[in-house]
């Protein structure tokens, strides 16, 4: 006899949200970059994370394995170069951070193993190689000397949602009860932001309609359901998971988390139509209190932003985007 167990969809309106009450102001026309130093494309862009200083750091090229360290000018700070090149044996680099001034660190997708590196001098070179215990990662970050990871321990989400690894990859703590029902690879995988104003992470599931965040020690602040997100439904066979989409075929999901000002979190969400959608129809940019999860406004009509500094976004015009976009902007608040 089988077991069927249905989630249906759900629309959630948290509370009103004034739209224009905090927004961004975008200064100037975008810097566009592709082609780094004149020489080598920057392909699919699968991971962006910025530093204090407002350099980002970019996984991607030709062969999705190249790193770039780009100024808010969009010029190189260090050359690119390929993890092969400086022998970093990852497969599939799936998230990064900075990990000290001149320090990052890579996490692979494929294989469990963690890589460190600096650079200076203009080059890169690789600090440690190790094995790691994670898994199913599909965000990063750090502050304050201490590295989170989204992803599961081993095959298992039951240790919580984010874990605080050391400088080598091993797990110090887990923390965060995983998102929904069912924990399934899909609802798993989302996005982490360290706010470093409020000394908290944030966690966003992509296809779960709730942010919430926790302290450094791992106690939760505050979580709250997204304003009008419109989620699949999904269908769970078993260990098989079907995702059903909303009558009308339109259905959201959290696509970027930053900080636009120091007491504020931003979440970006995404309205596609029909399951093979590639394209957003609207994007929506709703402002937090970093310190309450209060909901303060709402934009739309940005790009998709992929990190930011207190002066600096950098996007991109849709998923699978070729090109950055450097954008300098102001945070108004009324």
């Amino acid at each position: 006899m089988r077991s069927l167990l249905a989630i249906t969809f759900t629309v959630l309106a948290a509370r009103s949200v004034a739209a224009g009450a905090q927004r961004i102001d975008l200064q100037s026309r975008p810097i566009r970059v592709n082609v780094v130093d004149g020489r080598l494309a920057l392909g699919v862009i699968t991971y962006v994370a910025t530093d204090t200083q407002g350099r980002a750091l970019l996984l991607g090229g030709p062969s999705k394995q190249h790193l770039f360290l780009l100024n808010p000018d969009g010029r190189s700070s260090v050359p690119p170069v390929s993890l092969s090149e400086i022998g970093v044996p990852l497969a599939w680099p799936v998230a990064a951070a900075f990990d000290g001034a001149n320090s990052i660190a890579i996490i692979d997708g494929q294989s469990p193993r963690w890589a460190r590196l600096h650079f200076g001098g203009g080059r890169w070179a690789m600090d440690t190689l190790s094995s790691t215990n994670l898994s199913g990662v599909s965000s990063m970050c750090s502050m304050d000397g201490r590295r989170y990871v989204m992803g599961k321990v081993g095959l298992s989400h039951a240790s919580g949602a984010v874990h605080e690894v050391s400088g080598s990859g091993a797990v110090k703590r887990s923390f965060g009860k995983p998102f929904g029902d069912i924990v399934n690879p899909a609802v798993a995988y989302g996005h982490l932001l360290c706010q470093s104003m409020q000394g908290i992470v944030v966690v966003a599931s992509r296809l779960y309609p709730e942010l919430r965040a926790y302290t450094m020690a791992g106690e939760e602040r505050w979580s709250i359901p997204l304003p009008s997100f419109q989620s699949m439904g999904f269908e769970v066979e078993g260990r098989l998971v079907r995702f059903v989409l909303p009558p009308d075929s339109l259905w959201d999901q959290t696509v970027s988390l930053f900080t636009p000002a120091p007491d504020i979190v931003a979440v970006q969400i995404g309205r596609l139509r029909g399951r093979a959608a590639s394209r957003y129809l609207v994007m929506r940019t709703v402002f937090l209190s970093a310190s309450t999860g209060r909901v303060l406004g709402e934009q739309r009509g940005l790009p998709l932003v992929r990190a930011a500094t207190p002066k600096w976004l950098y996007a991109v015009m849709e998923e699978n985007a070729q090109e950055l976009q450097i954008y300098s902007y102001t945070f108004r608040v009324p």
